[in-house]
Protein backbone atom coordinates (compact mmCIF):
# COMPACT_ATOMS: atom_id res chain seq x y z
CA UNK A 1 0.00 0.00 0.00
CA UNK A 2 1.21 3.51 -0.81
CA UNK A 3 1.29 5.92 2.14
CA UNK A 4 2.35 9.02 0.24
CA UNK A 5 5.14 9.97 -2.08
CA UNK A 6 8.18 12.21 -2.38
CA UNK A 7 9.27 14.25 -5.36
CA UNK A 8 12.28 16.41 -6.11
CA UNK A 9 11.70 19.95 -7.38
CA UNK A 10 14.38 20.16 -10.05
CA UNK A 11 13.64 23.68 -11.21
CA UNK A 12 11.76 26.09 -8.94
CA UNK A 13 10.93 28.35 -11.89
CA UNK A 14 8.94 25.81 -13.91
CA UNK A 15 5.16 26.22 -14.06
CA UNK A 16 4.58 22.48 -13.74
CA UNK A 17 6.05 19.48 -11.99
CA UNK A 18 5.94 15.87 -13.14
CA UNK A 19 4.68 13.59 -10.41
CA UNK A 20 6.10 10.14 -9.66
CA UNK A 21 4.27 6.99 -10.74
CA UNK A 22 3.16 6.45 -7.12
CA UNK A 23 0.85 9.45 -7.50
CA UNK A 24 -1.59 7.52 -9.69
CA UNK A 25 -1.60 4.63 -7.21
CA UNK A 26 -2.13 7.14 -4.40
CA UNK A 27 -5.13 8.89 -5.95
CA UNK A 28 -6.72 5.58 -6.94
CA UNK A 29 -6.14 3.96 -3.54
CA UNK A 30 -7.56 6.88 -1.56
CA UNK A 31 -10.14 7.98 -4.17
CA UNK A 32 -8.71 11.47 -4.64
CA UNK A 33 -9.91 13.54 -7.60
CA UNK A 34 -7.48 13.58 -10.51
CA UNK A 35 -8.07 17.19 -11.66
CA UNK A 36 -7.48 19.32 -8.56
CA UNK A 37 -5.36 19.09 -5.45
CA UNK A 38 -5.16 21.06 -2.25
CA UNK A 39 -1.70 21.07 -0.73
CA UNK A 40 -1.55 21.84 2.98
CA UNK A 41 1.74 22.88 4.55
CA UNK A 42 2.87 22.06 8.07
CA UNK A 43 2.09 25.64 9.11
CA UNK A 44 -1.51 25.32 7.86
CA UNK A 45 -1.31 27.23 4.57
CA UNK A 46 -3.40 25.85 1.70
CA UNK A 47 -2.50 25.91 -1.99
CA UNK A 48 -4.84 24.88 -4.79
CA UNK A 49 -3.12 23.31 -7.78
CA UNK A 50 -4.45 21.73 -10.95
CA UNK A 51 -3.52 18.20 -11.85
CA UNK A 52 -3.40 17.05 -15.44
CA UNK A 53 -2.47 13.83 -17.14
CA UNK A 54 -0.53 13.55 -20.37
CA UNK A 55 -0.16 9.98 -21.56
CA UNK A 56 0.74 7.98 -18.46
CA UNK A 57 2.19 10.92 -16.51
CA UNK A 58 0.54 13.27 -14.02
CA UNK A 59 1.65 16.87 -13.46
CA UNK A 60 0.92 19.65 -10.98
CA UNK A 61 0.22 22.83 -12.94
CA UNK A 62 -1.89 25.95 -12.21
CA UNK A 63 -1.05 27.12 -8.71
CA UNK A 64 2.16 25.08 -8.52
CA UNK A 65 4.53 27.96 -9.28
CA UNK A 66 2.60 30.21 -6.86
CA UNK A 67 3.11 27.64 -4.10
CA UNK A 68 6.83 27.17 -4.80
CA UNK A 69 7.33 30.94 -4.89
CA UNK A 70 5.31 31.63 -1.72
CA UNK A 71 7.16 28.93 0.23
CA UNK A 72 10.54 29.97 -1.24
CA UNK A 73 11.39 26.38 -2.13
CA UNK A 74 14.75 26.22 -3.89
CA UNK A 75 15.57 24.02 -6.88
CA UNK A 76 16.64 20.46 -6.09
CA UNK A 77 14.55 20.37 -2.89
CA UNK A 78 12.57 17.29 -1.92
CA UNK A 79 8.90 17.55 -1.07
CA UNK A 80 7.10 14.81 0.85
CA UNK A 81 3.36 14.28 0.43
CA UNK A 82 2.17 12.00 3.24
CA UNK A 83 -1.34 10.64 3.51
Amino acid sequence: MVYGFAVQVWDCKKKSMKLPKQYEVWINTFNYPAKNAVIRTLDGRLFNVKVFKIGCDFFFYNGWLDMITALKIPSKSWLVFPV
